[in-house]
């Protein structure tokens, strides 16, 4: 559907019923023949799209050099950005970016196997958390505050370190300790470059603990993701997925991932724990000195450098042209009509095909919103994807028409060598900082909200680029950007600074970038602040004003036109339920939600051999012999929320329990009949359920 969106060519909807069941020889209706074209149809038309949208793309490069969205960004760089020359010194002439590039990746790929596993296990996604202390409560005069462009703010904004080396413990733990007597005065006034040493290290840490009297111990708030703890990796889609999966389980499973005797856990992070070993890169360490409190920090093994670099222009030019561009798209949908010249001037960064339909009114709207949401913002959101991946994951083999891992191409010690690259073209130590520093902007802003508006600012949760709080009623929006004046300032500043040189030496391609790392005050759609809000886990919140309901939660779809969880929250609402209610019947632990209200499916997923070999019965009442291979299958299914009799609900249970927070862990049955509403409790006689509201 998306891809038919964008090419503006919808894909049918509602013409092909899957519960309807067909044999080979049950006709096809012209509605079900429709939808089946349509189906096919779309992908063409996508991908003609994307070489209309992309000028340096040709129809040939399509399933050969362009495979995915990324690839999209890398050969948008490779084409646009790699010829261009910088003066390598007065004496040897000119070296293209690419070049520049490539000798840069292949100076800083791991020399060993150990290099590269201990850069893998530092390495840590984005800073998504729930308030431990403010959860599972209702709050009010919430707001969100929103960075602009988070990641870009660390690839255009932040030196970067090279030229790692091992090293031993006694001068690590130098450089660590004075890590972590960094000041954020100190940090702020060199945000383009925070520390003078940059570590991959193990360190261990004795009697680790929430910061005592700061925001995160009042709060609730842990940055250590329990995640890292385990053996196995969660699965997050059945794709290029499972080859990063078993790469991080080949490393863990040889020693180099976190460890924590007696922890305690709640909402996915540690909170506390009598010893933790953890593997860090200098800002993380940073990190954690902010918002943990430890008796004695120790160094156990890591690499350490001392050099800085501006990082490679071949990737911050991709981040300006392409934020520019993002920029102007903006300003000229604003302005342009569709059937007449676009009055203004046209800016340089709208490619020339684009910019010749603008002049002639030949553009088509809906091609130019695509252009901006999927061309333009995806593969400006794609560049640090770029820099974040894992060269040496395992391949793919083929067995009996399975596809499987091919275990012999699993990096190991003996075949490390054999597997480098010989132009690995992404720079890990880069990537792993682009997302550690959008990890410390938010700890940087948490700490100076917290030590402005004490507490009249109470953070709920937040999500890599944002946090969700309920302010009081005194706070204005003034008051929020007049605390986080500093962040901001600061990374203006680091910006100005780190980008110098391409400033100077390609003035026509680069862009301001104006109030990158700056948050905005995001509210409610009124543009009211939020009335009600409920944080339940990870990436699970409601919000409510004005009875207008807005739920965030893995498993919940809210599909457009189709009654969704959102639907059953404001019908309940209607019904004279109040906000608290419905967000325990939903958020409250143990709550089964049923499929016409969570639209949620499982997969099917048969071998390859499998077959059908039966007579099976239309929908007609019409019986065939019916031979064939199966397919994979989606079928319905409701969604468990909350289910206490796995580890991390029952983790958070506990935790909310030791905060004296009475917890609902009845199980609860949300469900929708015959255009009524039902909210079930499991009732003393086991399964039978009692029903306890229902609206029609």
């Amino acid at each position: 559907r998306a891809m038919g969106e964008t090419c503006g060519l919808p894909k049918a909807v509602g013409d092909w019923d899957y519960d309807v069941i067909r044999t080979q020889d049950t006709p096809i209706t012209e509605r079900e023949l429709h939808y089946a074209k349509r189906d096919v149809q779309v992908i063409p038309a996508y991908l003609s799209y994307l070489v209309h949208a992309n000028a340096w793309l040709t129809s040939d490069m399509l399933g050969n050099v362009v495979l995915t969205k990324t690839s999209l960004v890398r050969r948008f760089a490779k084409t646009d950005i790699g010829k261009l020359t910088y003066e390598k010194d007065n004496k040897k002439g000119y070296i293209t970016l690419l070049n520049s590039m490539e000798r840069l990746c292949l100076q800083e790929f791991p020399t060993c196997f150990n290099q590269y596993a201990i850069r893998k296990a530092a390495f840590r996604g984005g800073l998504t958390f729930t308030c431990a202390n403010n959860a599972n409560r209702v709050w009010h005069n919430v707001v969100s505050l929103d960075v602009t462009s988070m990641h870009h703010t660390f690839i255009n904004g932040r030196y970067i370190p090279v030229h790692f080396g091992l090293s031993n413990p006694i001068a690590l733990q130098r450089v660590c300790t004075n890590i972590v007597n960094t000041t954020l005065e100190e940090v702020l006034e060199n945000y383009h470059k925070p520390f003078d040493s940059a570590i991959h290290a193990l360190i261990r840490f004795t009697n680790l603990r929430l910061k005592k009297d700061t925001i995160f111990e009042r709060a609730g708030i842990g940055i250590i993701p329990e995640s890292k703890f385990t053996l196995a990796v969660p699965l997050i889609d059945i794709n290029d997925d499972v080859r990063a999966k078993t790469a991080d389980e080949n490393i863990r499973e040889r020693g180099f991932r976190d460890y924590a005797k007696a922890p305690i856990f709640a909402f996915g992070k540690l909170m506390e724990a009598e010893i933790a070993e953890l593997f860090l890169n200098e800002i993380e360490l940073w990190n954690i000195a902010q918002v943990y409190d430890f008796d004695m920090m120790q160094v156990q093994y890591g690499e350490l450098s001392m050099k800085y670099v501006v990082p490679p222009d071949y990737v911050t030019l991709q981040s300006n042209i392409l934020f520019e561009q993002k920029t102007d798209m903006k300003t000229v949908l604003k302005h342009y009509t569709e059937g007449k010249p676009y009055p203004n001037e046209i800016p340089n960064s709208i490619p020339s095909g684009i910019a010749d339909e603008l002049r002639s009114g030949e553009a088509d709207v809906s091609f130019l919103n695509a252009y901006y949401n999927s061309t333009i913002k995806g593969m400006f959101n794609g560049i640090y994807g770029t820099q974040a991946m894992d060269l040496l994951k395992p391949q793919f083999m083929v067995i009996n028409g399975e596809i499987k891992i091919n275990n012999e191409t699993v990096c190991t010690p003996e075949n490390f060598d054999t597997k480098k690259p010989k132009k690995p073209m992404v720079l890990y130590t880069y990537g792993m900082r682009i997302v550690a520093g959008s990890r410390m902007h938010l700890v940087i802003a948490l700490k100076l909200l917290g030590d402005k508006l004490g507490t009249r600012f109470n953070p709920t949760g937040g999500d890599t680029d944002s946090i969700k709080a309920s302010v009081a009623e005194n706070v204005t929006d003034a008051e929020l950007k007049h605390a986080l004046e500093p962040l901001e300032n600061a990374s203006d500043m680091a910006i100005a600074k780190t980008m110098q040189r391409i400033r100077k030496n390609y003035p026509h391609l680069v862009s301001q970038l104006h109030d990158v790392g700056h948050f905005d005050i995001e509210s409610a759609a009124n543009g009211d602040r939020w009335e009600y809000h409920f944080e339940a886990w990870n990436k699970a919140r409601m919000s409510m004003s004005d009875g207008v309901f807005h739920v965030t939660c893995a498993g919940l779809s809210r599909p457009r036109g189709m009654y969704h969880i959102e639907t059953w929250a404001h019908d309940m609402y209607r019904a004279g339920y109040d906000f608290e209610a419905i967000a325990r019947a939903i958020f409250g632990y143990d709550t089964f939600v049923e499929h016409d209200i969570c639209h949620s499916l499982e997969h099917y997923r048969p071998l390859v051999t499998d077959r059908i070999h039966r007579k099976i019965t239309d929908y007609r009442g019409e019986t065939a012999m019916v031979d064939e291979y199966q397919s994979i299958a989606l079928y319905p299914s409701g969604r468990w929320l909350g289910e206490t009799t796995k580890r991390a609900p029952l983790e958070n249970v506990k935790w909310l329990q030791r905060q004296g927070q009475y917890v609902d862990m009845g199980d609860k049955i949300i469900s929708r009949k015959d255009d009524r509403i039902y909210l079930y409790t499991i009732g003393p006689m086991g399964m039978e359920p009692t029903m306890i509201g229902h609206i029609e």
